[in-house]
C-alpha cells in the first residue's frame, strides 16, 4: 500500500496531503500512534504515524524538527489530526515537510484511531493475500435484477456484522435484518427504531444524512444504535444496532451505510420515474380527451381501464390560472382526481356531482389564492368532454381580457360579458369613453401616490368596495377615500348612483377594447 493510496475514494477521501507530495509513493508498512516526543526511536520505517497533536499544543512549531527526527527513521507519512489541538499545521512544518519530502496529512476530526487501522491493516493483509495489484472488488450483485432491496440490505447486515433496522415508506420496506441475513417484518424494526432512549448523542452530520448514537435498553441489556436518517418525504432511515459493548460505528460501518442509503435513494427514484411515466400517460389520456382525439369508444374505455380512470357519465371542465399570469400553473391543486397541468393552468374533468360539492370551497379558494376558475358546461358521454373543455376555454379567455375579481365563471353566465367585446364598435362607444373614462387618463396631480386611472381600475375590479380597493392598492382607508372622492369631481358622477357605476365599467371595457390594455389586480 502507498501513501498514495490513503486518498482513494474508498479508503480515505476527506483526508487531505497539505505538503511533501513528492513522497506519496512511500510504501505503507504498518500504522502507529504518536504517543511520546520519542516515538521516533521505535520506529523502523513504513510507518504511518498519527496523532492529534497533542505534544506540540504549548509549542507547534517544535512540530517541525520532530518531522526531521521520524523522517530520519523513514516513516511513510505523517498525519495529524485537526481541530482537537491544532486548528491547523505550522507554517514551518509544512516547509519542513516539503524539504524533506515526506508526506504531511491532515485528518478529520471524526476519525478514531481503531478506524484508520481497520481500514489500513485490512489493505495490507488483502495485498498480503492477492499480491500487490490488489485492487477493492466491485460488489456487482447489486446490478443482478434478481437482487431486490431486502437482499441488498441482508448483505449489508452480513457485511458489517450489525443487525439493521430499515425503513423506507415509498419502497414498502420496515423490517428488520439478522447478521445471518434473516429477514423479519416491521415488529422488530419498528421495536428497534422507536425504543426509548436513555441517552442520545447527535453527530457530525454528513451531507442531507443526519446521525444519532442513542443509548437504550434491548431485551434487558444496554445497547447503543446508531441511526442514519436522509431527509426526504418521507424520510429514509436505517438503525445499526452496535456489538456489546461498542458505542459508536466504525468508519467503514458508516460508509457502507451511507451507501446503503445511496442505494435506497436510487431505488426510491427508480420507483418515481415509472410512476411519473405512468402519470404522463394519465395526463396525454386526459389532454386527448380535452382535445377530442379520440373517435373509438372501445379505445377509450381500453384506455381508461389500463389506466384505472374512471369517466363520470355527466362531466364538467375546469380551467384554473392564476390571476397574476404567471408562467407556472398555480401551487393550489385542485380537488379533483382528473387534472392535469397545462402550461399555467390546472385543467380538471369533474363529474357535475363532485363540482356541486366542492362549489363552495372552490369559490372561497378562488378568492383567497387569487384565482380565476373557467368552467364549461355540463356535458353527458366521454364524446362531448371536448365541447366543455371548448367553453371553458373561451371563458377562460374573456376573464384574461377583461380581468374580473377572482372566482368561479361558468361559460353560459358570461353571454353578456360576451357581448361587451362588440361594444368598441358601436357609435355611441366613443363618447361613453371621452366622457367616462378619458378624463381620468389626462388628470394628473403629483399630490397622489397612484394616478386617478388606477384608482378607478382597482374599483371596478373591487365592485367598488372601497375597503378591498386599498388593499389592492395597498394605500390607507381614508386616503383611497380621499382619491374617490377627486375622482368623482373630475368625472361628475356620483358612485352611489348604479347608474354611474356602470357607465364607468363599461367606458373602461371599451377603453381595454380599443387600446389593448389590461391591469394587474
Amino acid at each position: 500500500m502507498k501513501v498514495a493510496d490513503l486518498f482513494k475514494k474508498t479508503v480515505f477521501p476527506d483526508f487531505r496531503l497539505i505538503a511533501g507530495a513528492e513522497g506519496v509513493s512511500r510504501e505503507i508498512t504498518s500504522v502507529s500512534v504518536i504517543d511520546s516526543p520519542d516515538v521516533f526511536r521505535w520506529m523502523r520505517g513504513g510507518e504511518f504515524l498519527i496523532g492529534s497533536g497533542y505534544i506540540f499544543k504549548e509549542d507547534p512549531d517544535s512540530m517541525a524538527e520532530f518531522l526531521r527526527l521520524v523522517a530520519g527513521r523513514e516513516i511513510a507519512a505523517l498525519g495529524i489530526k485537526i481541530d482537537r489541538y491544532h486548528s491547523q499545521i505550522p507554517e514551518s512544518c509544512i516547509k519542513e515537510s516539503d524539504k524533506l519530502g515526506l508526506p504531511l496529512i491532515e485528518i478529520p476530526l471524526k476519525y478514531r484511531w481503531i478506524d484508520i487501522n481497520e481500514i489500513v491493516y485490512g489493505w495490507l493483509l488483502r495485498e498480503r493475500e492477492f499480491g500487490k495489484n490488489y485492487s477493492r472488488p466491485v460488489l456487482q450483485d447489486i446490478f443482478n435484477e434478481n437482487w431486490d432491496n431486502h437482499m441488498l440490505l441482508a448483505h449489508l447486515a452480513s457485511s458489517i456484522r450489525c443487525p439493521l433496522a430499515v425503513r423506507a415508506p415509498d419502497l414498502a420496506i420496515n423490517n428488520y435484518y439478522e447478521i445471518d441475513g434473516t429477514v423479519l417484518d416491521s415488529t422488530e424494526a419498528e421495536e428497534i427504531l422507536f425504543l426509548p432512549a436513555l441517552s442520545e448523542k447527535e453527530m457530525p452530520s454528513c451531507g442531507a444524512i443526519t446521525i444519532h448514537v442513542r443509548e437504550t435498553l434491548l431485551h434487558g441489556e444496554k445497547r447503543y444504535v446508531s441511526i442514519y436518517a436522509l431527509k426526504a418525504q418521507p424520510p429514509l432511515e436505517i438503525a445499526l444496532v452496535l456489538p456489546p459493548g461498542e458505542q459508536y460505528p466504525s468508519i467503514k460501518q458508516e460508509r457502507m451505510t451511507i451507501r446503503a442509503l445511496g442505494i435506497l435513494r436510487g431505488s426510491n427514484f427508480e420507483a418515481k420515474l415509472l410512476n411519473n411515466a405512468l402519470a404522463a400517460q394519465r395526463d396525454q389520456f386526459l389532454q386527448n380527451l380535452c382535445l377530442g382525439t379520440y373517435n373509438n369508444e372501445e379505445m377509450v374505455t381500453q384506455r381508461a381501464k389500463e389506466l384505472n380512470i374512471n369517466i363520470p357519465e355527466e362531466t364538467i371542465v375546469l380551467l384554473t390560472c392564476s390571476t397574476k399570469d404567471t408562467y407556472a400553473p398555480p401551487l393550489w391543486r385542485p380537488p379533483f382526481s382528473l387534472s392535469y397541468k397545462h402550461a399555467n393552468q390546472w385543467i380538471s374533468i369533474a363529474s357535475s356531482a363532485d363540482y356541486k360539492s366542492h362549489y363552495t370551497d372552490l369559490l372561497k379558494t378562488a378568492k383567497d389564492e387569487k384565482l380565476w376558475i373557467a368552467v364549461g358546461s355540463t356535458v353527458k358521454n366521454w364524446e362531448n368532454i371536448k365541447i366543455s373543455y371548448d367553453e371553458a376555454k373561451r371563458a377562460l379567455d374573456w376573464l384574461r381580457k377583461f380581468r374580473p375579481t377572482p372566482g368561479i365563471y361558468r361559460y353560459g353566465e358570461l353571454a353578456m360579458h360576451t357581448l361587451l367585446n362588440k361594444l368598441a364598435t358601436l357609435p355611441e362607444a366613443k363618447g361613453l369613453w371621452k366622457r367616462y373614462w378619458a378624463p381620468v387618463l389626462y388628470e394628473n396631480s403629483t399630490r397622489r401616490a397612484v394616478p386617478l386611472g388606477e384608482v378607478a381600475k382597482a374599483l371596478i375590479s373591487s365592485d367598488f368596495n372601497i375597503k378591498e380597493c386599498a388593499k389592492s392598492l395597498h394605500l390607507h382607508y381614508n386616503t383611497v377615500r380621499n382619491y374617490v372622492r377627486e375622482l368623482e369631481g373630475v368625472l361628475q358622477i356620483d358612485l352611489n348612483n348604479r347608474l354611474h357605476r356602470l357607465a364607468i365599467t363599461l367606458s373602461y371595457y371599451v377603453h381595454i377594447l380599443r387600446d389593448n390594455t389590461s391591469w394587474d389586480i
